[in-house]
Formats: C-alpha cells, sequence, structure tokens
C-alpha cells in the first residue's frame, strides 16, 4: 500500500509540475503570441481569395525611364515618354 501511495503522490507532482509551467508559459508569452490562423484558400482556379476573380494587367517596361506601366497605353508620368 505504501508503494502505491508514492507512485500516486509522483503522478500528482507531477501533473502539477506540468500544469503550474503551461499557465507560467501563456502568461509570459502573452495573448499576442498565439499562432495566426491560416489565410483564407482560394476557392478554385480563376479566383482570388474570398471568391473575387483574380485581376491580371499586363505590363512593359517605358523605354524612357524603365518604369513599369500598363500595356494599355498609360503613360509613366515623364515628360519625355514616348507614351504621351
Amino acid at each position: 500500500m505504501g508503494m502505491l501511495l508514492k507512485i500516486v503522490l509522483v503522478l500528482f507532482a507531477a501533473a502539477t509540475a506540468w500544469l503550474t509551467l503551461r499557465a507560467w508559459l501563456r502568461r509570459v508569452q502573452g495573448p499576442g503570441s498565439a499562432k495566426p490562423a491560416d489565410p483564407p484558400r482560394n476557392k478554385g482556379p480563376g479566383t482570388g481569395g474570398w471568391g473575387r476573380k483574380k485581376v491580371v494587367a499586363e505590363t512593359e517596361a517605358c523605354t524612357a525611364c524603365g518604369a513599369y506601366v500598363s500595356a494599355g497605353g498609360a503613360a509613366c508620368g515623364r515628360g519625355d515618354c514616348p507614351r504621351r
């Protein structure tokens, strides 16, 4: 009977130490240290997050300054831009 009491007391002490350590670590690390939630997944091909369609614009480098502008014809904003 004495041996069983010792085993129960050791298990109780180990469980108490484990629970105390977990509570202390939670308090030290704070609420902001929780693992962030996964970002929303795409709902299928051709959609962005939250079911929106992906918007892709073709771009090309401006010959005057090298900035990437829309291939549709928007100027880069410089005075010597050939797209004006």
